[in-house]
């Protein structure tokens, strides 16, 4: 057996459903893609409507199910618990989230505002626990665990300037992880994290 085949065959996860926020593009449409790849039935949530439908439209010829896109702020818990139960209408379960949504919008510490400083922690942290709340509700009502899969950054442990809100809510994101990874295991839902390594062009805030 090749070491592709042996690595697809131990990453199968057909039967299993995956919701990726930003799933859009970049780094969240690659792990979309990767996981309908390997057998996944995928749902694509992010804001741009856009940009998501036609991710899941390309992703559904990779993967098993129709293409299922869920528009969603993750900044508002209720837009979380929404994603879930249309996730669950339509998918029938839930068994991966990846909380891969977040903007790291660049500003000098002393230019930063309230309203700067609580768009990148509502997105980046307060939208990663509300998701997960949400998502570890269904699975422990599933009675059958999960996986969650943060996404956080190198800039957690070596913040490199003018990006104080995003090195504070990956700080947090990975302190989160931890927290929930002893909370749900007894739950039977793996909580981990895994390291963006972040881009220095400067994006604008989504």
């Amino acid at each position: 057996m090749s070491e592709m085949a042996a690595w697809s065959e131990l990453f199968d996860f057909r039967g299993k459903v995956a919701v990726v926020t930003g799933g859009a593009a970049g780094i969240g449409e690659g792990i979309a893609r990767r996981l309908a790849a390997q057998n996944a039935s995928v749902v694509v949530a992010d804001v741009d409507e856009a940009k998501g439908r036609a991710t899941s439209q390309a992703i559904a010829s990779l993967g098993p199910g129709r293409p299922l896109f869920v528009r969603t702020d993750v900044s508002d818990p209720a837009a979380a618990r929404e994603l879930v139960a249309t996730t669950v209408h339509e998918r029938g379960r839930l068994d991966l989230l990846v909380n891969n949504a977040g903007i790291f919008p660049f500003a000098p510490a002393l230019d930063v505002t309230p309203e700067l400083w609580d768009r990148v922690i509502n997105i980046n942290l307060r939208g990663t626990f509300f998701l997960t709340q949400a998502a570890a509700r269904q699975m422990k009502a599933q009675g059958s665990g999960g996986s969650v899969v943060n996404i956080a950054s190198v800039d957690a442990m070596h913040p490199t300037g003018q990006l104080s809100p995003y090195d504070a809510s990956k700080g947090g994101v990975r302190m989160l992880t931890r927290s929930l990874a002893v909370e749900l295991a007894p739950l039977g839902i793996r909580v981990m994290r895994s390291l963006r390594a972040r881009s220095r062009r400067r994006a604008p805030p989504r």
